[in-house]
């Protein structure tokens, strides 16, 4: 569903990125035809009715949008904390500690205070069940594929795993 959302707010970008660019264009090259095109949306916009309503609301339409586009832009992030708080309550409630083996570390694509947000894939030692999850991790400790990590797993479904570190 995340893809389908971000092809679409994504073409919607761009058309609305080229309607500016066109308009922008007309605006430098022949002022008058703008007036004639913009002319309409002006006079609805100076009715009394709208005006009215923009000194209103428009405050809270501008908030509304910019709620949504940070909404949707920080998703993931948000998304996985909650997640992971989900994931982290039943791990310490019927966690085991153990040791992983990483077989490889991805990145995600997504930074915060230059801390990269990366995917970790490994092999629970005790179990050798292969897991992966994701977290943050400093730029000088970053993982390698071969290290091992100190993690606390469901010993009902080994796959579910979180870094021991953060269970405190």
């Amino acid at each position: 569903m995340g893809s389908k959302l971000n092809k679409v707010l994504t073409v919607l970008g761009i058309l609305l990125g080229g309607g500016g660019f066109v308009l922008g264009m007309l605006a430098t090259f022949n002022p008058k035809l703008v007036d004639k095109i913009v002319a309409p949306a002006n006079a609805f916009m100076n009715s009394p009715a709208v005006s009215s309503w923009i000194d209103k609301y428009l405050i809270l339409v501008v908030f509304g949008f910019f709620a949504l586009v940070f909404g949707l832009a920080f998703s993931p992030l948000w998304l996985g904390y909650f997640e992971k708080r989900k994931k982290m309550a039943r791990l310490k409630i019927v966690g085991v500690k153990g040791t992983g083996r990483i077989l490889s570390v991805q990145d995600t694509g997504i930074t915060v205070n230059n801390s990269p947000y990366v995917k970790i894939a490994l092999e629970v030692e005790q179990t050798h069940t292969r897991a992966e999850f994701t977290t943050m991790v400093g730029r000088v400790s970053f993982p390698r594929v071969g290290d091992t990590l100190d993690i606390v797993y469901d010993p009902s479904d080994p796959s579910v795993v979180m870094p021991a570190s953060q269970m405190s």
